[in-house]
């Protein structure tokens, strides 16, 4: 039974990212061929500079959230989260028109200023959504799932329509905005419709400070985060041209389609682990060494398909004029190594209370990333951009782990796990199958 629910857990959550994934795939290569590499790049660059101040609308409460409605879901928590969050986006806009500004070191074409708006609504609608952090946390992804997909059919209309009628790259794009608002939309309704969450909608102040508390580590460390994640986008546009961003972003978008791998696994069994952790369980240590091997064992599989795959992946989706990115492609695929199973590394986190690390990790992350990409870009170009990407993120979810002693179980964990999976994987089988039937 336990087994059975688990699974179907897994499947909702697997069909929302799936949805995601193709939603995703197929914008980007809808408008790709349709514009070219310097459209994308244009989009790309402000994306970028986007997520350079996300920590704004985020302020670090994503996994702090979810943990508090996870122990218990209470309105007030969700309506303190959302005025909170929407005052952080008030300040991220302007400072988002300022960056791309300066970026570009010329006065805002028209064209760029639609796509700034876009950007900048759509962050706002997919990253300070509480409602999808409250069916998260209270394990009902099926909710999630229907509103995405829902909310994706339309967008995708909206998007054909407007390839149809001709109308201009920076109109074009408000199919993603469109996408997160009807997403945001249904969930809110669905909420309100089932009558789910405790208490009544009222701004708690006590609430947020304890909150914004445990929170200011990750905040700091979310201001850092994308000077390694996106340093590659922005040193590239600043040295290199808008048609280099769009062959390099082309392979990175498709790299970071999947990464939701991580997160469906570790979603999927979250109220689990956190019970088991919380109630001192004798099987806790097995049950997070068979998730966290579970996930690795499906990064790995996925980079290595992805690597053998890379040229005709690129020449298919994206045709002849990105061929340069299956290059590129063959790199980035596998920081997927490191990147999926820090979903649940970046959760224990938060469990253990250890999120004053994220600060560390991403400073000396973020370090490594800015030097080694104005060093390697002007050398070896966009290929040199993907090798410190791939190191940037082998550092940051992975080795530093290793340098605090508060956190060297989880460096442990993550490399015992992929030993293990590489020299005993019956062992590592076992585990799997245990972590499948847990209730």
């Amino acid at each position: 039974m336990a087994k059975s629910i688990n699974l179907k857990n897994m499947l909702w959550h697997a069909i929302e990212y799936f949805s995601r994934i193709a939603f995703g795939l197929l914008s980007v290569i809808l408008v790709a061929r349709y514009f070219g590499p310097e459209s994308l790049g244009k989009l790309s660059q402000v994306q970028a500079t986007s997520e350079l101040l996300i920590f704004l609308v985020v302020l670090g409460l994503d996994n702090i959230i979810l943990h508090e409605l996870a122990k218990k879901p209470q309105r007030d928590t969700i309506f303190s989260c959302f005025i909170l969050q929407s005052i952080g986006w008030c300040m991220y806009l302007p400072l988002l028109l300022l960056a791309v500004y300066i970026m570009r070191e010329q006065f805002l074409a028209s064209d760029v200023l639609v796509i700034i708006f876009a950007v900048s609504l759509n962050t706002y609608f997919t990253r300070a959504t509480i409602f999808r952090l409250y069916f998260q946390a209270v394990n009902l992804p099926k909710f999630i799932a229907w509103a995405a997909i829902t909310s994706r059919f339309f967008a995708l209309f909206y998007m054909l329509l407007a390839l149809f009628l001709g109308l201009e790259y920076q109109w074009v794009i408000y199919f993603l905005p469109l996408q997160a608002l009807l997403q945001t939309l249904l969930l809110a309704i669905t909420f309100l419709r089932q009558g789910q969450g405790e208490g009544q909608f009222k701004l708690c102040i006590n609430k947020i400070k304890s909150m914004l508390k445990p929170a200011m580590p990750i905040l700091l460390a979310s201001a850092l985060f994308p000077l390694f994640t996106q340093a590659d986008i922005l040193i590239i546009s600043t040295l290199l041209d808008d048609k280099s961003v769009g062959l390099y972003s082309a392979a990175a978008k498709l790299v970071a389609q999947f990464i939701f791998v991580g997160n469906i696994l570790t979603l999927s069994f979250f109220n689990i682990l956190v019970r088991k952790q919380q109630q001192n369980e004798h099987d806790y240590q097995n049950f997070l060494s068979g998730l966290s091997q579970l996930i690795s064992a499906c990064s790995l599989v996925l980079a290595l398909v992805v690597f053998l795959l890379a040229d005709p992946i690129v020449n298919t989706l994206y045709g002849e004029q990105f061929s340069q990115s299956s290059e590129i492609l063959k790199i980035l695929v596998w920081k997927w190594v490191f990147i999926i199973p820090a979903a649940l590394y970046s959760r224990l986190l938060v469990v253990n209370q250890l999120t004053k690390y994220e600060l560390s990790k991403s400073l000396i992350a973020a370090a490594i990333s800015i030097a080694a990409n104005i060093i390697c870009i002007p050398i070896f170009g966009v290929k040199g951009a993907a090798l410190v990407s791939l190191l940037s993120f082998a550092c940051a979810d992975l080795l530093l782990y290793g340098v605090f002693k508060e956190t060297r179980s989880i460096f442990w964990l993550a490399v015992v796990g992929l030993k293990d999976l590489i020299l005993k994987p019956i062992s590592s089988y076992k585990k799997v199958v245990y972590v499948l039937s847990s209730k």
